[in-house]
């Protein structure tokens, strides 16, 4: 399955002359009204600022909203802490706010003493128990990003600091490359090979998309020993995402000729690719060019020869949900079948279930859905491991309405 998201709603009170709105009385009362008119409410309240910056079309941030937000803990946390404001990036004093406060990914999570200085940043969605740690290290003078940051301005340099402020760097949404290329040359050659830094290294832009930066070269230079360190099943969706990556730098390319050569460079170090690379190729280009015609028209070719488990899981969940020929869903379960056979876990046997369903192969759908089920770990979300059971009650229901006609 792919995450279901819902749309925000707001309902709306008045405090104090301005209005404050809340998806929920028991979660965050978010003031409105503008920046300014904020900052004059925190200062009469002498509470530092939550700002929730988001954009309208963002699901994570619909998500956050629906679930996070509407908390009673997180609820009654942050009116005791903070004054809470939602900013839509996009629209009105939201694009010079992006701006000033460097927002670039949503949604951005930012913290204001009640003076208005930033001291504390966050990036993506959180859920409840997350979101709360994060607006507790803000306003822990020793944990936020603003104080990481200006150690760094100073010049700390100890590879012990270097390794937290990255963390804060990615956590925040901030480029983390500055600080990572001091704390990589403070390491040995075998310091470098372990999981912890093949995170961070996935984080540098072009580390792993570029195949001529020094840590592509490293990473396909040391593979055996990462291989031999980590194990080859958590070291190979490393080497899949510098795959990935590095297809779409060379489709990315303006030269045709410079494209030619990366696609070249690409099929001579991911040998195990090379049947899908001209199909994965031709998709990117797709991608790149905004075509959707051809981005449907390539996808479909893809799909026939790739060995990616997830792309192979949400052509089928697409299907799913666009058609209802019988033809289209037989071919939506093979897609699904084979990723199965790449990695079952959760969400392709959803998939599964979904789709015999609406084959109406019941007793296949039911097995299928009980073994997602099963096989859901800490990384499902509760919205769709309910969906799944809504799922499978639905079924049973409708057989046995079958079984007293």
């Amino acid at each position: 399955m792919q995450l279901v998201l819902f749309a925000l709603v707001a309902f709306t009170l008045n405090f104090n002359g301005f209005s404050q709105e809340t998806e929920d009385e028991a979660g965050i009362q978010f003031v409105t009204g503008t920046w300014e008119e904020v900052l004059a409410i925190a200062k009469k309240a002498k509470k530092s600022i939550f700002v929730d910056a988001y954009t309208t079309w963002c699901g994570p941030c619909k998500w956050m909203s629906k679930t996070t937000f509407t908390d009673s803990n997180v609820g009654s946390f942050m009116s005791k802490n903070f004054i809470s404001y939602k900013m839509d990036m996009e629209k009105g004093e939201g694009v010079d706010f992006a701006k000033k406060n460097n927002v670039q990914v949503y949604p951005t999570l930012l913290f204001f003493d009640p003076k208005g200085r930033l001291n504390h940043r966050a990036a993506g969605a959180l859920n409840a128990d997350a979101f709360l740690e994060t607006c507790r290290n803000a306003q822990d003078p020793t944990e936020r990003f603003g104080t990481f940051q200006r150690k760094f301005e100073r010049g700390d340099s100890s590879k012990e600091y270097l390794l937290k402020y990255i963390n804060k760097c990615n956590n925040a949404g901030m480029s983390s490359e500055e600080p990572f290329n001091k704390y990589w040359l403070l390491l040995e050659p075998d310091e470098k090979i372990n999981e912890e830094n093949l995170v961070l290294m996935n984080k540098i832009t072009r580390g792993f998309s570029d195949m001529d930066h020094e840590l592509f070269i490293f990473m396909k230079t040391n593979k055996s020993k990462y291989i031999k360190k980590v194990g080859e099943e958590k070291f190979n969706p490393y080497w899949s995402s510098a795959y990935k990556s590095a297809i779409w730098y060379a489709a990315s390319e303006k030269k045709s000729s410079d494209q030619k050569a990366k696609i070249k460079k690409a099929k001579s170090i991911f040998t195990g690719k090379k049947g899908e690379i001209d199909a994965f190729y031709e998709m990117n280009l797709a991608w790149v060019s905004k075509d959707e015609k051809k981005i449907s028209k390539t996808a479909a070719v893809y799909v026939e020869v790739t060995t990616d488990w997830v792309f192979l899981n949400s052509e089928a969940w697409k299907a799913y949900e666009d058609s209802d020929s019988e033809q289209e869903l037989e071919k939506a379960l093979g897609w699904t079948n084979k990723s199965i056979e790449l990695n079952s876990n959760y969400m392709n046997l959803d998939t599964k279930g979904a789709i015999l369903y609406k084959l109406k192969r019941y007793e296949e759908a039911i097995a299928s859905l009980e073994k997602a089920v099963s096989k859901a770990d800490e990384n499902v979300r509760e919205t769709d491991l309910s969906t799944t059971e809504t799922l499978l009650r639905k079924i049973i229901i409708e057989m046995q309405g079958s079984d007293d006609d």
